[in-house]
């Protein structure tokens, strides 16, 4: 007889531990309940944030399971990273570490909650975990494999307790907790705009034509990738040069100055065609993605431009707006539409008045041959709430109107679309309605966890709602989310950081966006504070001079203006670092 109330299914199972709990209670039990509830906080809010669900908490310990396996895996890298940093000042014998244990498997569902050997596997493995890092399964490694950029350590085959079978075990534990200190941001390793090469394809078989094949579609890539804004394509020209030069395929992209390269090889059968590609860091060799296409040679040109297609969107994920961007190119559905869009949104990452503008011509452009694109509608109201924002329009109020319009029309033709829920959240947000922000971005992150571009606005939202902790968690996953790492994803992170009064942290992520803005005067002014923080007024003093430099007229009263939380507790304090280190105050004496 079975019992309908308990189901089957296959799920990624996550379980964390908080480790030497008892020894830290008998040093100070009522200290250590505290942290440990503050952990144990952080992390289911880091699960929920990442689209996760908790299911139950067992005294020190946390069960949940994820949808997502890349989501799950990165989630407890966010969480153990954040805490290494938290325990960077710490002495070692008083840290709060949690070990974690994640399982892809067949698990039992019954109220709610789930059973079995998978969880089971789940607990044993984060037995085994070291304190600070994760535990994981084959079974997870496999897919999580080059989709990450965590380097895991192969723990071998492991008995564990009560498990019939050995399980294959992968371990991963953050630099910072080996080395006891802080922990950087995570940003791309070079500045600027990462550099791609594509190599030749090698040709597989005897026919001639299959080198005409490869040929073509190399140059079908390169021109591609040269219309996506967030990094930089080697010509084919120099890239073609290196063919016959006997060098490794890493030492032709470091003598062509790449970041990354692609390579890959096409072989024929009769009419049918395979053609194998993979991504490749230069610096560490590491392979960041590989696939395998096969077609035929009856429909060559459109098998190529499909191929094209299909590697140019991987890319885009490893290298440029993350996984969001197989999103806008489903619902593009036209070629000419996405090209329109992406040009459009590297206008819009100018952030200047004129951007804005040939942005907003941009979208309405890729409306016009694609209607249903919703992600576009979405990024047309943005341009109208960014007028609103930094006084770019004549009406305020017209263009927060022009916004909702939109964002109700994207909401029309798909109500759980994330990017219109987050988006109207900005919306709310400039309005001054922070808490109905907060809910739809939220909601946002709940419909689609990889949307990276929600997570930032939300980040935003959280800053302003003096919910920095949870803030902080936002802005690395957007940056987790997308390897392109925009620089209002940074400046999200900085104000996340500096609120918290964590400026050592904060100086590499605002200086990363000064390289690429050099005259974003609020980056400056989150700078001023920084160095404030630190002690250093002589620096404070130099940004402030920079400050000036580009903006004779700006004061503290003009920050105010452009900040979203003029009267959040903290804003009279940041003014007068802001004026203790020279910036004119500009406010009426009263």
């Amino acid at each position: 007889m079975t019992d309908e109330s308990v189901k089957r299914k296959l799920t990624t199972i996550f379980y964390a531990d908080v480790a030497g709990y008892s020894r830290l209670s008998g040093d100070d039990e009522l200290g250590t309940h505290r942290t440990v509830m503050d952990v144990l906080d952080f992390t289911a809010q880091s699960i929920k944030t990442a689209g996760g669900n908790v299911l139950r908490y067992a005294g020190d310990a946390v069960l949940a399971e994820f949808a997502s396996v890349v989501s799950c895996v990165d989630t407890a890298e966010l969480i153990q990273t954040e805490l290494a940093g938290r325990n960077s000042d710490v002495p070692s014998d008083s840290q709060v570490l949690i070990r974690i244990g994640i399982n892809l498997g067949e698990v039992l569902e019954d109220r709610g909650e789930i059973f079995g050997e998978g969880v089971n596997i789940a607990a044993r493995l984060e037995a085994a975990a070291d304190a600070g890092g994760m535990c994981i399964s084959a079974a997870v490694f496999d897919q999580v494999r080059g989709k990450t950029g965590l380097n895991f350590e192969d723990g071998g085959l492991l008995e564990l307790k009560n498990i019939a079978r050995p399980i294959h075990v992968y371990r991963w534990r953050p630099q910072s907790v080996e080395s006891n200190s802080p922990r950087p941001i995570e940003l791309p390793a070079i500045p600027g705009k990462p550099v791609v090469a594509i190599l030749p394809f090698d040709s597989m078989s005897r026919d001639p034509d299959t080198s005409f094949l490869a040929d073509g579609f190399c140059e079908d890539l390169t021109t591609a990738l040269s219309k996506i804004d967030n990094f930089t394509v080697v010509s084919r020209t120099n890239a073609f040069a290196q063919r016959d030069s006997g060098l490794a395929a890493a030492q032709v992209g470091r003598e062509l100055g790449a970041t990354y390269i692609v390579e890959g090889s096409v072989r024929t059968a009769a009419t049918r065609v395979r053609i194998n590609a993979q991504l490749i860091e230069v610096a560490s060799g590491n392979h960041l993605w590989a696939e395998k296409f096969d077609g035929s040679m009856d429909d060559v040109f459109d098998f190529q431009d499909n191929i094209t297609n299909q590697i140019v969107a991987a890319m885009e994920v490893h290298l440029s707006d993350g996984e969001q961007v197989l999103n806008w190119r489903q619902e593009a559905g036209d070629p000419k539409a996405y090209e329109l869009f992406l040009s459009a949104r590297a206008a819009y990452g100018e952030y200047s008045r004129a951007g804005n503008a040939r942005a907003r011509r941009g979208y309405e452009a890729a409306l016009a041959v694609s209607p249903q694109f919703v992600t576009a509608t979405v990024a047309l109201a943005r341009t109208h709430i960014e007028d609103a924002s930094f006084g770019w329009s004549e009406d305020q109020d017209a263009s927060e109107a022009e916004a909702k319009r939109l964002l109700d029309t994207a909401l029309e033709i798909r109500a759980d679309h994330a990017m219109a829920h987050a988006e109207l959240g900005h919306l709310l947000m400039v309005q001054g309605d922070f808490e109905a922000a907060r809910k739809q971005c939220v909601r946002a992150v709940a419909i689609d966890p990889n949307m990276a571009d929600a997570h930032a606005v939300g980040a935003f939202v959280l800053v302003c709602l003096g919910q920095h902790q949870e803030a902080l968690t936002f802005a690395r996953r957007s940056l987790k989310l997308n390897p392109g790492s925009p620089e209002y994803y940074l400046m999200a992170t900085a104000e996340a950081y500096v609120a918290l009064s964590r400026y050592q942290e904060a100086v590499p992520v605002i200086q990363r966006i000064i390289s690429q803005r050099p005259d974003w005067v609020m980056a400056l002014a989150l700078l001023v504070i920084t160095y404030q923080g630190l002690g250093q007024p002589d620096e404070a003093r130099r940004a402030v001079e920079q400050i000036l430099a580009i903006s004779p007229k700006f004061n503290a009263a003009r920050w105010v203006r452009c900040i979203f939380y003029p009267d959040r507790a903290d804003v009279q304090n940041l003014i007068r670092m802001l004026c203790d280190a020279g910036l004119p105050d500009g406010r009426v004496a009263s």
